[in-house]
């Protein structure tokens, strides 16, 4: 606590955390500042409702309240952040809102517009699951070949770091190229990209305002054709009816936000728009300002103040300061074990794909060699700890995180968690998975996929044979 009162707490990207978790960085925060810290909120698509929140426990500088008033979101805005630095901004984005699913064909139609007019076609597809990611994947590369990639979070470290370093390059603003990317919300922070055309599907307005700007992102582009496609028609089991932690039926994109996000959108739409004009219509012009303005609208307190985002948030704060966390609930429970389950609510393992292990050839021979040497100085007794932390890090990076669902039986009855262990030292013991995984798709874990994945590289080693033979 002591620490706490000379710090300065810097808190990024605040609108992507979940109503648990809000609560507890709001509690923390609000103790933070009692005991003297420093507190700054940093982020381009801040929530009225969070905004208010944050105001009502927070006694930030230029804004006056009472405790437990809740002050008027848009008033706020001025006092927290301030939009005039938008005033001056040309548009950069040109958006048809297309109230359906994402669609493989408008993004081959676009993808193939811009290769008959010789222009730059660096197209980015942001689907909200990595299974999506990966059937819109095969769906493309079918039809283009290795014009597509693909980036999520289900790649080992070392694959993910070189498919990172990829779509950097790519997507810098001085390259002009041609391809498609299809990624997840992997992409929605850290990752400084410049495509030409954007393909999203939506989940929140926030969200989607992080998606948006991956796309024109200096603005130095034209905008004459519309830019960035929306679809805000996604599948309805993504959408949470629960935030109870064990609920193996809740979705991850809270429903009523989902739904007000959907509402201020679907005012955009052009019901006249044929699906053949994709790539060619003019779209809607956008300004930053008119893109806070659908934040301020779709997030206000008196719009989700009844949600269950919103249920969520007020459950646990109150939890959280009547200090009920603390209760030890079985004799198995301490209260460290209830509140990182309470706070974390996150079922995550590592797991090591088996073609790491059983097939070399995924890997460079000096690539498994490091691997090997990591494990001895893992079982070195004298090894320094500086050397054992670098031999932990070589083996981590052949890892990876999944859903912990995977424990469990599936569908079929078979189980995605090999009977073998890849075993690092008798206290670390990596479980392996049988799941299809090389380095250009990642890890697949529906078979449907990895069916559709197999059956696609089987033809086109067909196809190359079959032209090696006519040779």
């Amino acid at each position: 606590m002591a620490t706490v009162a000379i710090s300065k707490v810097v808190i990024d990207e605040i609108q992507m955390y979940d109503p648990r978790l809000l609560a507890y960085l709001i509690y923390g925060l609000e103790c933070a500042v009692q005991l003297g810290g420093k507190v700054a909120i940093i982020t381009a698509t801040m929530p009225p409702f969070i905004r208010d929140l944050l105001v009502q426990h927070i006694p930030f500088d230029g804004v006056k309240t009472e405790p437990g008033h809740i002050v008027d979101g848009r008033r706020q805005l001025h006092a927290l952040g301030n939009p005039s630095f938008f005033k001056a901004k040309p548009p950069r984005h040109s958006v048809c809102v297309r109230p359906c699913k994402i669609s493989a064909e408008d993004i081959l139609i676009c993808y193939r517009r811009n290769e008959e007019k010789g222009n730059s076609n660096k197209i980015l597809v942001i689907c909200n699951t990595i299974a999506d990611a990966q059937r819109m994947y095969i769906a493309l590369r079918q039809e283009v070949g290795e014009a597509v990639s693909i980036f999520h979070s289900r790649f080992t470290g070392v694959d993910r770091a070189k498919k990172e370093s990829q779509i950097m390059s790519f997507g810098r603003t001085e390259h002009s190229g041609s391809g498609i990317w299809v990624t997840t919300s992997i992409c929605e922070a850290s990752l400084d990209i410049d495509f030409d055309v954007l393909f999203t599907e939506l989940s929140y307005i926030t969200s989607l305002l992080q998606r948006l700007g991956r796309c024109n992102r200096k603005g130095n582009k034209p905008i004459d054709v519309c830019n960035c496609y929306i679809y805000t028609d996604i599948e309805d089991a993504y959408l949470t009816e629960s935030y109870e932690a064990g609920d193996r039926k809740k979705g991850f994109i809270d429903r009523d936000l989902y739904e007000a996000s959907k509402e201020v959108l679907l005012t955009l739409v052009d019901d006249t728009m044929d699906p053949c004009s994709i790539g060619a219509c003019a779209g809607i012009p956008v300004t930053e300002e008119e893109k806070l303005a659908w934040i301020e609208t779709a997030f206000t307190m008196d719009r989700v103040k009844d949600s269950r985002f919103m249920k969520a948030y007020r459950q646990e704060y109150s939890a959280i300061r009547n200090g009920e966390l603390a209760i030890i609930k079985s004799t198995n429970d301490t209260p460290d074990a209830v509140m990182a389950r309470k706070l974390r609510d996150i079922d995550s393992i590592d797991v090591i794909p088996e073609k790491e292990i059983l097939c070399h050839d995924s890997l460079s021979t000096d690539t498994y060699a490091a691997m090997e040497t990591a494990k001895e100085v893992l079982n070195d007794g004298n090894a320094s700890a500086a050397d054992k932390e670098r031999a932990r890090q070589t083996i981590q990076q052949h890892t990876v995180s999944v859903p912990g669902s995977i424990r469990y039986p599936r569908k079929d009855g078979t189980l995605a968690i090999s009977k073998l262990w890849y075993e690092v030292t008798l206290y670390w013991k990596i479980p392996r998975t049988t799941l299809y995984y090389d380095n250009t798709i990642g890890l697949i874990m529906k078979d449907d996929i990895a069916n559709a994945y197999k059956a696609m590289l089987s033809n086109a080693d067909d196809e190359v044979s079959g032209m090696d033979n006519m040779l």
